[in-house]
């Protein structure tokens, strides 16, 4: 998935000699926490409700920003803005996208074409819906848990298990993170499955990895199995 079909392409914009004042109602008027800053049509900088509230010496280390007070109100943007701002293209993938938020631990960044033009704005928030959208994750099914061998066959073998019972896998996940070495996690959603033969599936796939958990979300039930203490879906909606 990439970032172009994710990203808001509707990005308001603070001028870089705009005041601190037309940058508030900006926030409040968009209901949005970053704007990015321009000159000459290009991006200069990133002003977040963060920058004011580093400049508001109230003694309050969450101060209101709706009671800044006149002298601040007066500055330029250019004067409280986050300088050098990160900005990725509209093809860096969800993946990539989230792995540089995480890192410069920010939420969100402008998205600027070849030339230099902004062309969206992506947050945490958007990759997160991606995510939860890209997983299937709104599909009532089962999703299965598995410590497999790194192996080739090995996802393989798990869906001719599935497909044997009519199984439909519409997501797949895998995870080296925390896993013994020479193994792998991996999430399988599927859906289309009678639930009645359900324990005997579990019996076969049993015989390909080590089945961690299974949720069914459909009939909100879930089984935890022995050694899944890093694998166990705890986020999704029962």
């Amino acid at each position: 998935m990439l970032i172009q079909d994710w990203m808001h392409k509707h990005v308001i914009t603070v001028d870089v000699n705009d005041t601190v004042d037309r940058a508030l109602d900006l926030f409040r008027e968009h209901n949005t926490s970053m704007l990015p800053v321009t000159g000459a049509g290009k991006l200069l900088g990133i002003l977040t409700p963060r920058d004011l509230k580093r400049i508001v010496t109230t003694g309050d280390p969450q101060p209101d920003l709706s009671c800044v007070p006149d002298d601040v109100r007066k500055l330029k943007v250019s004067e409280v803005m986050s300088k050098n701002p990160l900005a990725v293209p509209p093809d860096y993938t969800v993946e990539e996208t989230a792995e540089i938020l995480l890192a410069r631990k920010i939420p969100g960044c402008p998205v600027l074409d070849e030339h230099g033009n902004i062309v969206g704005i992506v947050t945490k928030k958007d990759l997160l819906e991606a995510f939860v959208v890209g997983s299937s994750i709104g599909k009532l099914g089962i999703l299965c848990g598995f410590l497999v061998k790194d192996e080739p066959d090995t996802i393989s073998d798990l869906f001719q298990v599935m497909r044997r019972y009519d199984a439909r896998a519409c997501s797949i996940m895998s995870c080296y993170a925390n896993a013994p070495e020479g193994y792998r996690y991996l999430q399988i959603r599927a859906f289309h499955i009678d639930r009645r033969r359900l324990p005997q599936m579990k019996k076969e796939l049993e015989t390909k990895a080590k089945v961690l958990f299974i949720v069914d979300r459909r009939e909100n039930t879930r089984e935890v199995y022995e050694g899944s203490e890093h694998l166990i879906p705890d986020h999704l909606e029962r």
